[in-house]
């Protein structure tokens, strides 16, 4: 089984058995797995379309994420698709966090 499909049938069950859908926030990530099958904005995405959970975009975390990996923050939310953000996000989080020089 592979880490997907893991994950997505996780959220099933919780969604299940709180008979409400999770909320789902991506994380900051400092390392990358020399094994990353794909971005973590199509992880996101895909389990949001395949468990109908909603997404929780924290801007920092996406930010940190983006200079500690050398992306463009603008690159992750363009992954995002726009006909989904209504209904999948429910917020954005800001977090503090000290910026001493652009990424």
């Amino acid at each position: 089984m592979d880490q997907k499909t893991h994950f997505c049938d996780k959220v099933d069950a919780v969604q299940q058995f709180l008979g409400r859908p999770l909320l789902i926030e991506n994380p900051s990530s400092y390392l990358a797995f020399s094994d990353s099958e794909f971005y973590e904005w199509d992880f996101l995405v895909s389990v949001q379309q395949r468990t109908q959970c909603s997404l929780l975009l924290d801007l920092n975390n996406i930010y940190v994420s983006a200079c500690n990996h050398g992306f463009s923050p603008n690159s992750y939310m363009d992954a995002i698709p726009g006909k989904q953000l209504p209904r999948s996000i429910s917020r954005d989080s800001v977090n503090g966090s000290s910026v001493t020089a652009p990424c």
